[in-house]
């Protein structure tokens, strides 16, 4: 049983997924991915990633942001992470990932970003 949670919320024409716990293997990563692909089965094309609450990544962590981005993109979206900070910062900046994504320092950036 994992303590991982991700909470969608609809702003404008994007939906801010706000996670909570642990992005790796066995916990969060299959827990984002379900969020992402329901989003999309709804038909929102525009998902910001809330990252503040999230307290650690792992490798298959960083695997599946690199899929939510590659998913998302595939089906005519925008993927965005915001408040990226401690640990799951520090992992997407050791291995140079964090240049491959839109990373903004809050939602409310991310969403300004999405519309111009």
């Amino acid at each position: 049983m994992t303590d991982t949670t991700i909470i969608p919320r609809v702003k404008g024409d994007a939906v801010v997924l706000e996670f909570n716990g642990k992005l790796n293997i066995g916990s969060g990563d299959w827990l984002l991915r379900e969020s992402i692909l329901k989003q999309l089965e709804e038909g929102h094309r525009n998902i910001i990633l809330d990252a503040r609450n999230m307290r650690t990544i792992d490798s298959s962590g960083i695997g599946e942001l690199i899929t939510a981005y590659t998913t998302i993109t595939s089906a005519g979206g925008t993927f965005k992470l915001a408040g990226l900070k401690g640990k799951p910062l520090e992992g997407l900046n050791e291995i140079g990932l964090i240049h491959a994504f839109d990373v903004y320092p809050t939602t409310e950036d991310a969403l300004s970003a999405l519309k111009q």
